[in-house]
């Protein structure tokens, strides 16, 4: 039992009464039913949930739960032909399709299939109903669907997998043995049968592992229940099933483990390193919780774990303030993973020869986290931080609820009235000794798994039993006073250096707009925009018309990084680490630089009572950046190694690269990708800062708008002072007019080819309508948008009509603000069998477009999507980003009220966009890319 969590019974009988407004049942065959009505929402969410995730697969049933998912798209009982190839009903009830409306996601635990109705159609309601009963009994599971099927789960592990995620699942399977790896995922989603599907169907989408939850703008909460107990009371139950829970597939976590593993495929950087891997986790619960103490207690559990969790990462955190570490480490907690109510991993990347001294830092570390805990005052930021996220949460109704039914479905957490008062209350008065107690537990002995992973072939390199006697002996260490904080200054600014910044004289500058407009003595213009329904909030954006292209080609690169440089250095006398600290400190203070080639630029955001300190910021990052070389080797190393494990698609992040450098009209330079890490490390230091000083040091060329809630007068004073003493230097460089010189397509080729930098069984394919570069022009924009959306229509039927193997397949028309160009766009990955269709197939799509082949019903869907969203937006006031692209050089665009858009809107009848797609489409524009 925890500390403080036992609760009198008249405490409990607060908390065992349902949720007010929320209607939920059973029905005699076990499904359950959650309906909450929101008045206030606008959105109605509805879901089926299956418990029927990834850990209750057999070993013959291999992405099973995934490929299901999939399947329910296709031919099912009341819809022959999918619910994603029914447009025609979709647009008469007035449902987007695919992604957008309905979808689904598979977990662990769970699938949950999710319809978002049109709350201003019945029909609409009721269909998503009718695809949740499919979903319960009447799939097809036809074997050209699975086929199909097969080979999109096997493109979508292509975008979402990568070396490090394969030897992770290795590395989870080991402990968690439900678990399947990854390794050689296409052989074995092959070896899948028919019969392991439809079994695997059978078993586990019984109406006693099912749950409908619809939450949001219901209008006849009543009526929706009976239409669940009529459509779903039907449902037959059967004995048949083998697994019905969870527990019996997980094994009780009593057993630790020390194991050495060789990595199922090499690390792209990096290989010869260790890594090494500490789990922390608390007792798995074998059996549900009965009573409701027992909730209530698993639920604290929960709490104080995921506190600690966060008070972990925190103590952690110092082993990460140096540069150019000898090793390596991340921190990801779990919730409710596994039966357990959380569970803490550590991975620590080390070369062989540092292990010794990167174990004795990390259980260092640790040691003196188990012996001290955190101090009073760090536990009442923790305690302030989680009870301000639990406020949040509540105030998000819709999310709120869905994830509160989800727990309560999944985990039988208590989904009552009472229950978060209790948890604040009792949150409130849990003190910090108690808390420590329960870190010294949680962390005071050796963790419950730990894994080394290293490199093919050097497994016997590792000598277990010194490692695990390493481990001990720090551990047993006595700790006899808490380590010492390096002081860090409390202001960005010292007294001396606030008292030499004079205020500059301005004059007042007349402008067609309603806002007060100043010229400061060093030519820096400041646009004041008061707008006090942002509430308590300050947003502002600096930006002059100097760009990379206004230095020296051999410095454009520098200057397009140097930002990401500066802001991994430091500024005045503050390194990274240092200034991170003290800015923390203030809530909401954030800024970002920026060089693109024909802008400069510097975003920032504080409360409105810290807006002096974020004037000194901006003060100080463009006056005082820090010169540090060791800074510069580290970040560096880190954009190599972020290779690794990249939180986006690489590949196609690579194929988009490929595609910007061909039709570029300058020099780019890439923030992802492989060919961004390749700029980056051709970069000279010395040259970098150079470049960040001669075009930051342009104050003159710099228009400065501060929007939000402010005293004017206030603010033209911080003004005066910090953005009127911001460096001007004698060098002055010269604007350069993109649009000057035509970029004529027509000379290049057009179908191009590029080739990845892995194999892979894929072909990316994408299909490109350019401009000539030109401005931002709101109303060309919204043709193009138009003409988009119904590309975009036309390019899904290929999935689900043509029945092409397509995945990651998108479509639309925009403006490219790196090209400068407007394009009409499909990007689909496909099969290398499929790809000669798939490519003709996709020329057809625009073919058509362009001789006028535009279907009324796609014309009228897609008007009324754009119409529903301009009719929504906003009026007024002007967004901050809206008044920059008004004076800003590149964009001077006008703004637009809600009832001009929606005049020009009317005028977009069908001959109109039909005139406009033979224009744009002409075939000189025309481009195919294709990536190996």
């Amino acid at each position: 039992m925890i500390l403080g969590l036992v609760f009198p019974v008249e405490s409990i009988a607060q908390v065992t009464k349902a949720k007010d407004s929320l209607i939920q049942g059973s029905l005699s065959n076990g499904l359950r039913y959650y309906i909450k009505a929101i008045p206030s929402e606008t959105k109605l969410h509805m879901n089926l949930i299956v418990k029927a995730g990834a850990i209750f697969q057999d070993k013959n049933q291999y992405e099973v739960a995934h490929l299901l998912e999939h399947l329910s798209l296709r031919e099912s009982e009341h819809f022959p032909n999918g619910i994603a190839n029914s447009d025609s009903l979709l647009t008469a009830i007035g449902n987007r399709g695919i992604g957008r409306d309905f979808y689904a996601f598979t977990g662990y635990e769970e699938v949950s299939y999710t319809y978002n109705a049109n709350v201003e159609n019945n029909q609409s309601i009721e269909t998503g109903l009718i695809w949740f009963r499919d979903i319960a009994g009447g799939l097809k599971l036809a074997p050209k669907d699975i086929k199909i099927e097969k080979e999109l789960i096997k493109q979508e592990n292509v975008h979402k997998s990568s070396g490090k995620s394969v030897n992770k699942s290795l590395l989870f399977q080991t402990i968690f043995p439900c678990m399947a790896n990854k390794n050689e995922y296409n052989k074995k989603v092959e070896a899948v049968k028919i019969s392991d599907i439809k079994s695997f169907y059978k078993d586990y989408y019984q109406p006693q592992n099912l749950a409908i939850r619809i939450v949001g703008n219901v209008d006849q909460p009543e009526i929706l229940e009976n239409k669940i107990k009529l459509m779903f009371g039907e449902l037959k139950s059967s004995i048949s099933k083998v697994k019905l829970e969870a527990y019996s597939v997980i094994n009780p976590s009593g057993v630790s483990k020390f194991e050495v593993l060789e990595r199922l495929v090499p690390l792209e950087v990096d290989d010869q390193k260790l890594s090494i891997n500490l789990f922390y986790r608390g007792e798995t619960y074998i059996d549900k919780p009965l009573s409701t103490q027992e909730r209530i207690d698993r639920l604290k559990q929960k709490i104080i774990q995921e506190l600690m969790a966060e008070a972990f990462q925190k103590e952690m955190a110092s082993l990460r303030e140096v540069y150019n570490p000898k090793f390596d480490f991340l921190i990801k907690s779990y919730s409710n993973f596994m039966n357990s109510p959380s569970l803490i991993w550590m991975e620590i990347m080390t070369d062989p020869e540092d292990v010794e001294y990167t174990l004795e830092r990390v259980f260092d570390n640790i040691n003196m986290f188990t012996s001290f805990g955190v101090s009073k005052e760090e536990w009442d930021v923790l305690k302030k931080q989680k009870l301000a996220m639990l406020k949040k949460k509540e105030n998000a109704s819709l999310y709120y609820w869905e994830k509160e039914i989800l727990n309560n479905f999944l985990h039988e957490e208590l989904l009552v009235d009472g229950k978060e008062a209790m948890i604040k209350d009792w949150l409130q008065k849990l003190s910090y000794r108690d808390f420590n107690s329960q870190i010294e537990t949680y962390f005071g002995k050796k963790p419950k798994n730990i894994m080394i992973m290293v490199a093919k072939g050097q497994k016997k390199s590792i000598d277990k039993n010194y490692i695990s006697n390493l481990i001990d002996n720090k551990l047993k260490e006595h700790k006899t006073s808490n380590r010492k904080n390096n002081e860090i200054s409390e202001v960005l600014m010292s007294d001396s250096l606030k008292q030499s910044l004079m205020p500059k004289a301005y004059t007042q500058i007349q402008d067609s707009t309603k806002y007060n407009r100043y010229r400061l003595n060093n030519g820096l213009e400041v646009i004041l925009v008061k707008d006090s329904t942002v509430k308590n909030k300050v947003e502002i954006h600096g930006f002059s018309p100097i760009g990379a292209l206004s230095l020296p080609e051999r410095d454009f690169y520098a200057a397009s990084y140097a930002p990401r440089l500066i802001k991994h250095s430091g500024i005045g006398n503050f390194d990274k680490f240092q200034l991170e600290h003290l800015t923390n400190k203030y809530k909401g203070l954030n800024y970002y630089q920026y060089i693109n080639p024909n802008e400069t630029g510097i975003k920032a955001t504080a409360n409105s009572r810290d807006v002096e300190s974020l004037m000194q910021l901006i003060f100080l990052s463009v006056s005082k950046p820090l010169k540090n070389k060791a800074a510069f080797d580290d970040w560096k190393n880190s954009i190599a190694k972020s290779l690794l494990d990249p939180t986006y698609y690489l590949r196609g992040i690579n194929f988009s690269n490929h595609i910007k450098d061909y039709m570029k009209p300058h020099d780019i330079a890439f923030h992802m990708g492989s060919t961004f890490v390749e700029q980056v490390q051709n970069l000279q230091f010395d040259r970098i800062l150079e470049a960040y000083r001669k075009l930051f040091s342009q104050s003159e060329r710099f228009t400065y708008i501060i929007y939000g809630d402010y005293d004017e007068e206030i603010m033209l004073k911080l003004s005066q002072k910090y953005l009127g003493n911001l460096p001007v230097i004698p060098e002055k460089l010269n604007e350069i007019d993109i649009y000057n010189e035509k970029d004529s397509i027509a000379l290049k080729s057009h179908e191009v080819e590029f080739q990845s930098l892995r194999c892979s069984d894929n072909i990316m394919f994408s299909m490109i309508s350019f401009s000539e570069p030109k401005p931002f022009s709101w109303k060309e924009n919204l043709k193009v948008q138009f003409l988009g959306n119904i590309l975009l229509e036309k390019t899904f039927a290929l999935r689900f009509d043509k029945d092409f193997a397509l995945y990651d397949l998108i479509g639309g028309g925009f403006y490219d603000d790196v090209l400068h160009r407007y394009k009409l766009m499909t990007k689909m990955d496909c099969t290398q069998e499929e790809f000669e269709q798939v490519k003709e197939a996709t020329g057809i799509i625009f073919k058509d477009l362009r001789s006028g082949k535009i279907e009324n019903h796609l014309y009228t869907k897609v008007y009324q999507e754009i119409e529903k969203r301009i009719s929504l937006a906003s009026e007024s006031p002007q967004s901050l980003n809206d008044i920059y692209k008004y004076y800003s050089k590149n964009y001077h665009q006008e703004f637009p009220k809600k009832a001009e858009k929606l005049e020009f809107l009317q005028s977009l009848t069908i001959d109109e966009i039909k005139s406009f797609a033979e224009d744009f489409l002409k075939e000189e524009h025309l481009f195919k890319f294709i990536m190996y």
